[in-house]
């Protein structure tokens, strides 16, 4: 299972080192609600354990984790046409490449924690 997380870890790096020339967006990933216990919602500038891509080649969303967040929920939709993919993913692996249709339009990415913490950002295939 590590060799597998270290594969992807490696293709998500390879394709940030091939981004030079391309116009592949990087999505800026911002905190929405920072849990039910505290009831408080920063959408201010916090560090944010989440890094995100979206590979054209792959037609995927990339992730990296700079920490574990633990179990993750991620749904990634195409606001232009209403599809959508859930994930479920564990951060503790440190990457995860997210396939999605790759259809042109804006795309909403959710990520919530088991804590309820939640992360989100868009970006646009044209």
């Amino acid at each position: 299972m590590k060799k597998i997380a270290l594969i992807l870890s490696i293709l998500c790096m390879a394709a940030i080192e091939s981004w030079s020339g391309n116009n592949s967006p990087q999505i800026p990933i911002q905190v929405l609600q920072t849990g039910q216990e505290t009831g408080i919602n920063d959408r201010g500038l916090a560090t944010v354990p989440i890094c995100a891509y979206y590979e054209e080649f792959l037609s995927s969303v990339c992730l990296t984790f700079s920490q574990n967040l633990g179990d993750l929920d991620i749904t990634i939709t195409n606001l232009t046409d209403g599809t959508y993919a859930d994930y479920e993913v564990d951060s503790s692996l440190g990457s995860a490449i997210l396939p999605i249709s790759g259809n042109a339009g804006i795309y909403n990415v959710l990520i919530v924690t088991a804590g309820g913490i939640q992360y989100g950002g868009e970006f646009e295939i044209d």
